[in-house]
């Protein structure tokens, strides 16, 4: 069985569990929340990563955390003929966003 996040993205989440201002934020302005460091380490998420991140808006962290699993799925996977959802990654498919 394959892990869905990276163990950036997993500790990005985990942190997020643990610190509410920090889910907050991450909420609210996930670019400045990709910013900071957790025990002055920084988080280092690849650019699709950061993509996926600053692009989602949710309520709360557990939909934050929905939303994240499945466009990272989405991200890794190849979509089927009958697949007729759009997830963010698709989305801009092809198209050069800089976070």
């Amino acid at each position: 069985m394959t892990q869905l996040y990276s163990p950036e993205l997993r500790r990005l989440i985990e942190f997020a569990a643990t610190d509410a201002q920090f889910a907050q934020m991450l909420i609210t302005d996930a670019p400045t929340a990709l910013q900071g460091e957790i025990f002055g380490t920084p988080f280092n998420l690849l650019p699709e990563e950061k993509w996926v991140v600053v692009s989602i808006r949710a309520r709360n962290l557990l939909e934050f955390a929905d939303m994240l699993a499945y466009h990272i799925k989405a991200l890794y996977r190849e979509p089927s003929p009958d697949d007729h959802t759009q997830p963010l990654v698709r989305v801009l498919e092809g198209q050069q966003v800089t976070v």
